[in-house]
């Protein structure tokens, strides 16, 4: 602000700095040009000040010449000294920068992320990591950190599960029109249908849980069993639906478990059909030695690839009621 005299008393102008359009981001970018610059030419990182000179001018502080002038005065004054005048620098300043630092450490890494985590099992990677790098040096503690996040990352993916869904024929229905006869055919026998729905990252240690899961199925299941749970058990399905649009991925270890669970549909003469494969998962399906039947009737063959859910639970249906016809001829 400033004033003048005039004869009717004192006039004030206001004198506003000049109007700029950078952003707060593009702001810091030029204050972290100073400090390149600043290192660069052997400056010190604890003179952040360096860098606010060419920063004013950025915003419209000023015009250019005295901002940049003074850092390369500055600069010039410290390195032509052999950094002499840094002694001058009361150590006090230097002890400030460290607990600084060292405030804003702790903050960053061990305070602000209680709040951000619900399980206090990934947060204790921070400390174990600080620990280790003051007993065994910085680059093993970073190297065992990563070694511990891996496994807590494999523990909570295996705890969310593989299948998201289990039902069987009664439960969902394709959208193929049947007859009624036909309708009411599976509406009687649709449980011989399983339809799981996978999801996730695949790898031995979820996978091997989805193995388990189908030969549950094939279980026998003594009668007393079945009357002391008080339900009847669902029956040996004929037809074994996967959906895997939800499949991120999966390794080499997985195929080999999809390759047991072909085998343990093989061997109790159930169809095992897999919907929603993507390319790359097709791709690695063929390598790992699973590959489609293409001999004999469509309806009869063991291992077949669909689009999507809704074509391979169209062609378990169709299974069914060709079975349905295959029993009506017999008793004809």
């Amino acid at each position: 602000v400033a004033a003048a005299e005039t004869t009717t008393g004192v006039d004030y102008v206001e004198i506003h700095a000049p109007a700029t359009d950078l952003s707060l981001e593009e702001i810091f970018s030029r204050y972290g040009y100073g400090m390149f610059v600043t290192a660069a030419c052997g400056g010190f990182v604890c003179c952040p000040t360096l860098a606010t000179s060419n920063t004013m001018y950025a915003i419209g502080a000023g015009r250019p010449a005295p901002q940049y002038l003074s850092v390369v005065l500055l600069l010039a004054a410290f390195y032509s000294s052999g950094f002499e005048l840094v002694r001058f620098i009361p150590k006090a300043a230097f002890s400030s920068l460290l607990v600084l630092g060292a405030v804003d450490n702790i903050v960053t890494w061990f305070i602000k992320p209680i709040s951000k985590m619900d399980n206090l099992m990934e947060f204790s990677v921070v400390p174990f990591i600080a620990m280790i790098s003051l007993l065994l040096g910085f680059l093993s503690s970073i190297i065992l950190g990563i070694c511990m996040s891996t496994f807590l990352f494999v523990a909570d993916f295996f705890r969310v599960g593989v299948v998201k869904y289990d039902a069987s024929g009664l439960n969902i229905r394709s959208r193929i029109e049947r007859s009624l006869v036909q309708s009411v055919w599976l509406d009687t026998h649709g449980d011989n249908i399983r339809v799981l729905v996978l999801q996730n990252y695949l790898f031995f240690g979820n996978a091997s849980s989805v193995l388990h899961y189908v030969e549950t199925m094939f279980e026998e299941i003594p009668l007393s069993e079945s009357i002391r749970l008080g339900f009847d058990m669902p029956p040996v399905p004929v037809v074994l639906v996967l959906d895997l649009s939800l499949i991120t991925g999966m390794d080499t270890s997985a195929l080999d478990i999809f390759m047991d669970i072909f085998r343990t549909c093989k061997a109790n003469d159930c169809k095992l059909y897999l919907c929603g494969l993507s390319p790359r998962l097709k791709k690695a399906f063929a390598k790992g030695g699973m590959k489609p039947d293409t001999q004999g009737a469509r309806k009869s063959r063991t291992l077949l690839y669909f689009s999507d859910l809704d074509h391979g639970l169209g062609r378990a249906e169709e299974v069914l009621i060709h079975e349905k016809m295959e029993i009506g001829r017999a008793h004809v």
